[in-house]
């Protein structure tokens, strides 16, 4: 290496030395014993969800290999090494149904020679190489895994009460997060009176009472340090140097010692926490596994409630959404979620809530290729007015069936109580797509369209029928937290007869079927303005602009209020400007 003066390389030398080691390893071939492994999907979030690299990886693949394989280690995952076309393949056979997370085999030895597959997956110490130019498929298997394997979650388990550890750590060079455990268990936890907005409570008010991320505490209960769901535990590793597998690894045996069990155990969810990331791989906040227990987080964001809530959301079996990108969906905690101890406020776009099952007393499934259904009128309410005594079993979200594996999903986005802290999209009806029917694991949503009252989407050739499809929002009505408010709607295919808005139902009991779990110490009820600053999602991101439209002939001038985030405004703004300077 050429330095130009002395003085430089002396610069050089110190800033060298001020680094650890890294220690040079020579990963070793495995000789298994096991059929297979139990393929893996993990899901990541950037630091900067809407400036993240191009290079950044949103979803990859991991196998967890059987004890026996991993020297009596239950739960060593190890990342597998794809092709890029071997990567699109597992994530179609996801979208699919066909490859489930956490649940499909794949062997060690290819189970079927119709693809003319040659080779053995290697089995490496810190990494799971297939062969270049095979399918997936040739080696993947259906079923569930075996039962001397930990429990593995399925889509479903976002209900009832779900006893949950949130794990601190400090490796070898003192390294931690800088919240203290019983801080973590407020962010966390609550209750209310430590922390307003806290994950537990969010969840809470979102699933409509259904789902409770409780604190876990089997196993330390009588521990000096007993904190409610958080333990400490120190790391026989740096961070520095060391791969996340390798880092899992050495949380999950501090871990077991400390608590005397093997992860999960009976805990529904683990958070793990570490103070940074180091190396390659790094600018993630998060990652989370689909159809799984665990959750990753760096820095604070384990403190960042609405982030929680993005993680568990993939652990359900949600994938991200978006508009244009992987993230920029601001309706949905699957987009960019809020950045943000006091941001929780957000629930989730109405394809994930279709796919959540919280509302399912209170969904439209709506097929308009049926002869003589080719029209359908109704009111949308929002999640957050869900148990309101005055819904009147008006839905919450419409699943529009399009023929496809791809499917519409249509809400009122509406910004009031545990909805108040909404990015974008609001108090307008939203209409999503998103693969896979609404059902299966790993398919992201997008928005399509965005509507206020009196305007219409169209969709041309709807379902290959040669007909039109149309959504018309007649209406709508905000209300407040003691009058419900609501969308009109009317969807139709082909002609449409688009005249006055339906009537609104007369004021009903609220319902029956809402359940009576209650964790300690939980309020729905608005709050302040958020005072976290934090991220590239904050509040200060998100402005009104107001534009005078109008001409110099005399024309009556108009004023167009609009709201978007700074990543655009310089692209709207020269739109605007050149639709002034036009002629109309």
């Amino acid at each position: 290496m050429l330095f130009c003066n002395r003085n430089l390389f002396l610069l050089y030398t110190l800033a060298v030395a001020s680094f650890e080691p890294i220690e040079a390893t020579i990963s070793r071939r495995v000789q298994t014993k096991s059929e297979g492994c139990v393929a893996q999907a993990v899901a990541w979030l950037p630091e900067d969800p809407r400036n993240a690299p191009e290079n950044f990886k949103h979803l990859t693949f991991e196998c967890e290999l059987d004890p026996i394989d991993a020297k009596g280690e239950i739960g060593r995952m190890l990342e597998l090494d794809l092709t890029a076309k071997q990567e699109e393949e597992f994530k179609s056979l996801m979208a699919n149904g066909v490859f489930i997370p956490n649940s499909s085999i794949l062997t060690f030895n290819s189970n079927s020679d119709v693809f003319g597959t040659s080779g053995d997956v290697e089995v490496f110490e810190d990494i799971i190489r297939i062969p270049p130019g095979v399918t997936i498929s040739s080696f993947l298997r259906k079923g569930t895994r075996p039962d001397n394997r930990q429990r593995n979650r399925r889509l479903g388990d976002q209900f009832g009460d779900s006893p949950t550890l949130v794990i601190k750590t400090i490796d070898t060079s003192g390294r931690t997060v800088p919240q203290t455990i019983q801080e973590l268990s407020n962010n966390v936890f609550g209750p209310e009176s430590e922390d307003a907005i806290n994950a537990r409570n969010q969840f809470f008010a979102c699933s409509a009472g259904k789902f409770d991320l409780s604190p876990g505490n089997f196993g330390h209960e009588d521990n000096p340090d007993h904190t409610p769901g958080v333990i400490e535990v120190n790391i026989d590793i740096s961070l520095v140097g060391s791969s996340q597998s390798t880092i899992r690894s050495a949380i999950a045996r501090a871990a077991n010692a400390k608590l005397g069990l093997s992860l999960p155990g009976q805990y529904e969810f683990t958070l793990y926490t570490t103070e940074n990331c180091y190396g390659s791989g790094c600018g993630w906040a998060a990652y989370a596994y689909y159809n799984n227990h665990l959750s990753m987080y760096v820095q604070s964001y384990a403190s960042y409630p609405a982030v929680v809530l993005h993680e568990l959301g993939h652990n359900f079996g949600l994938a991200h959404s978006g508009e244009n990108v992987t993230y920029d969906d601001h309706s949905c905690l699957m987009g960019n979620p809020l950045f943000g101890p006091d941001l929780a406020k957000m629930c989730y776009n109405a394809a994930k809530s279709w796919q959540i099952g919280w509302y399912d007393d209170a969904k439209v499934d709506y097929k308009p290729t049926v002869i003589g259904n080719e029209s359908w009128t109704g009111q949308l309410v929002g999640v957050a007015q869900y148990l309101h005594a005055d819904r009147d079993g008006r839905p919450v979200t419409l699943r529009i069936d399009t023929g496809s594996t791809k499917d519409y999903f249509i809400n009122f986005n509406r910004k009031i109580g545990m909805t108040s802290q909404n990015r974008e999209f609001s108090d307008r009806v939203n209409v999503y797509e998103q693969d896979g029917n609404g059902e299966s694991y790993g398919n992201p949503s997008k928005v399509l369209q965005s509507l206020n009252g009196g305007d219409e989407w169209t969709k041309a050739d709807f379902g290959n029928s040669g007909k039109t499809l149309s959504i018309k929002v007649n209406e709508i009505v905000l209300g407040d937290e003691s009058i419900i408010g609501y969308a009109d709607v009317t969807i139709c295919l082909g002609t449409c007869n688009f005249g006055s808005p339906s009537i609104s139902p007369s004021p009903t009991d609220a319902p029956s079927g809402s359940s009576s779990l209650r964790p300690t110490l939980i309020s729905s009820s608005p709050t302040g303005n958020p005072t976290s600053s934090f991220s590239p999602t904050t509040e200060e991101d998100y402005k009104d602009y107001q534009f005078e439209v109008g001409s110099s002939n005399g024309q009556t001038s108009k004023t167009v209020e609009l709201l978007f985030d700074n990543m655009v405004r310089a692209k709207i703004s020269a739109c605007f400007n050149n639709f002034l300077n036009s002629q109309y």
